[in-house]
């Protein structure tokens, strides 16, 4: 926090990402790379910590990454800006399609504008990733060993749904999601002997249970009272057996939901999962 948090005060000027600072004071305009990498990482310190904020400065900066970097024409990203003039030399037409050292900057810019659609559709975002794919995969196919952030990208794409289930089992945990007149109902069931963490765990270091509705101006949910139970000498706050998590969502359509819990027994605990689902849209007579 304390590093994205520096450079959001830093190295953002009117929109602009800016390449460096010395002495907490921004300069030089940034290239492609620093906004991409800088977006990718506010989504993963979103995603880690549930604060919203974070994921809307990415979003911003993604926008002025598309407005300031993407080709209309041919699609993928330049590695400088357009120039005020809107034309650009020879010097400014370069791309970088294939990963170095580091991932290829266009791969990752991709990347941040399919996390953000996927997130909460944002179709012009959608529309520039697509176009960034295409243009990249010739290199991909002539260089495929220097291509890897594009195959996992694309792989990635590929396999996600059309449609979200509204359920899903990971190992002891089953959770269903259902729509009704004005919210979502997220139900968890747990096989005996086991449990999650609570949305406020008894240490930070513990994966909390969290739900989030994937639609314009969902509410923040309600989670269940916690119980306090004891695991090896420890106090823990967990839900356990059977409990609902409720959000309010207007309107009619489906909605997609996305569930993070770590379930544990007396002697172990399992590795984080992630769930993508959908409430399914209401039918006709309760709308």
């Amino acid at each position: 926090r304390r590093v994205a948090d520096f450079l959001l005060a830093a190295h953002l000027a009117g929109g602009r990402v800016l390449h460096g600072s010395r002495g907490g004071k921004g300069k030089i305009a940034g290239f492609l790379e620093d906004y991409a990498f800088l977006a990718d990482a506010l989504l993963d310190l979103a995603d880690a910590t549930g604060e919203k904020a974070y994921a809307e400065r990415a979003r911003g900066i993604a926008s002025e990454m598309v407005r300031r970097f993407a080709d209309p024409g041919a699609g993928g990203f330049f590695q400088t800006e357009t120039p005020d003039s809107g034309k650009r030399g020879l010097l400014d037409l370069a791309k970088e399609y294939l990963d170095q050292v580091v991932p290829s900057p266009d791969a990752v810019a991709a990347r941040v504008l399919l996390r953000l659609d996927r997130a909460s559709a944002a179709p012009d975002l959608r529309r520039a990733a697509d176009a960034a794919l295409a243009s990249a995969a010739p290199y991909a196919r002539a260089f495929p060993s220097a291509a890897t952030s594009w195959a996992i990208l694309a792989s990635a794409t590929a396999a996600i749904p059309e449609t979200r289930p509204a359920a899903a089992t990971r190992g002891p945990v089953r959770v269903r999601v259902a729509r009704r007149p004005g919210e979502v109902e997220v139900r968890f069931f747990l096989d005996g002997g086991w449990h999650v963490q609570s949305r406020n765990p008894s240490r930070p270091d513990l994966v909390p249970t969290r739900v989030t509705l994937r639609t314009p101006g969902a509410a923040e949910p309600a989670y269940p009272a916690a119980q306090d139970v004891i695991v090896a000498g420890e106090r823990l706050s967990v839900y356990s057996g059977q409990f609902s998590v409720t959000a309010k969502a207007a309107g009619r359509g489906a909605v997609g939901v996305d569930v993070e819990f770590q379930s544990c027994d007396d002697s172990r605990c399992l590795a984080p999962v992630r769930l993508e689902l959908e409430a399914p849209s209401l039918p006709e007579e309760n709308r």
